[in-house]
């Protein structure tokens, strides 16, 4: 993990974070706080100008970036410019456009601008962040340049490897060398950085699947609540443990989370959009036991079904 000498000279607000703080103008400060009654509320607009004056750096360049503890959680918000937000230590979970992540330390949230989100610490260790600001003008030189590096342009969540996070703390280091200012040298780590980030991506979700994996795929996500990896396998016509190989291999996950994700995922439907009870819904997406859904749904989301569906059914 990156060093503390190394998180220490980097650009942060310090005391004006505090003065930010108090204002309650970006955290929230409620004792009680849940961050998923907070979805619906409207977004604050945060602009990379004023983030980079907040923290003395020139308001006008392209790459800026800030070291954090995050002692409150923010408000809801948006930006003018990407974030890729990397979580040093700690937990926390990250609602974008409605979507819980759960982060824990060496994982990356990629936001383009303009996208909503929050964030908000999980347990009693401030979770440390690093924000690197890319402002809109170098996002879409970089689209143009390659048309085909959608990094900048997609929410994803990455897991670095440890070669990625040593690519990221030399990157690191050289941002701190040049004195905080983004010129060609800087630009030119930062596009081999992405370029890193982009390969381990498309590894996991953006290669082409195999049409084996795509037939698998697509019946999981057409009956969640009946298919199982033996009824699988016999679909298809493979043995189970090659079929289970062959969607770790190409998707990084194994069926069985596929099939969870599937089936919390209809969930969310039906808890948003009809008025079906919560037993009748697990037992509609194939649990037997509606404490098990329960359980398995607060794990992913962090929230109860009952507190998910008032949400939701908030008028926006």
């Amino acid at each position: 993990m990156l060093s503390k000498n190394l998180l220490n000279k980097l650009p942060s607000f310090g005391n004006t974070l505090e003065a930010i703080t108090k204002s309650e103008l970006y955290t929230y400060h409620e004792d009680d706080f849940m961050p998923f009654s907070k979805i619906n509320e409207r977004a604050n607009k945060i602009t990379m100008a004023e983030i980079l004056d907040g923290i003395n750096l020139d308001a006008n360049q392209h790459i800026g970036m800030v070291y954090n503890k995050l002692d409150f959680p923010t408000r809801l918000h948006y930006h003018d410019y990407v974030e890729l937000s990397f979580l040093v230590s700690g937990r926390l979970v990250h609602i974008i456009n409605k979507q819980p992540f759960v982060l824990t330390p060496g994982q990356m949230a990629i936001i383009p601008e303009e996208t909503r989100h929050l964030l908000a610490p999980i347990e009693e260790e401030k979770p440390e962040i690093i924000d690197i600001l890319i402002h809109s003008n170098l996002a879409k030189l970089i689209l143009d340049y390659n048309p085909n590096q959608h990094l900048l342009t997609e929410i994803r969540i990455l897991n670095l490897t440890s070669s990625q996070l040593k690519q990221l703390e030399t990157f690191l280091s050289a941002f701190i060398s040049h004195l905080h200012k983004t010129d060609l040298a800087i630009i030119g780590q930062f596009l081999q950085v992405i370029h890193s980030f982009s390969l381990q991506k498309s590894f996991v979700l953006k290669k082409k699947l195999s049409s084996l994996t795509e037939k698998c795929l697509k019946l999981i996500q057409e009956n969640p609540q009946l298919i199982s990896q033996k009824n699988l396998a016999k679909q298809l016509n493979y043995s189970a443990s090659y079929l289970s190989r062959t969607i770790k291999n190409e998707t990084g996950k194994t069926i069985a989370e596929h099939i969870v994700d599937s089936k919390l995922a209809l969930s969310q439907d039906y808890l948003a959009n009809t008025t079906i009870p919560i037993n009748d819904i697990a037992t509609l997406i194939g649990y037997e036991s509606s404490s098990h859904f329960y359980q398995r749904f607060k794990e992913k989301y962090l929230i109860t079904p009952k507190h998910y569906r008032n949400l939701m059914q908030q008028d926006v």
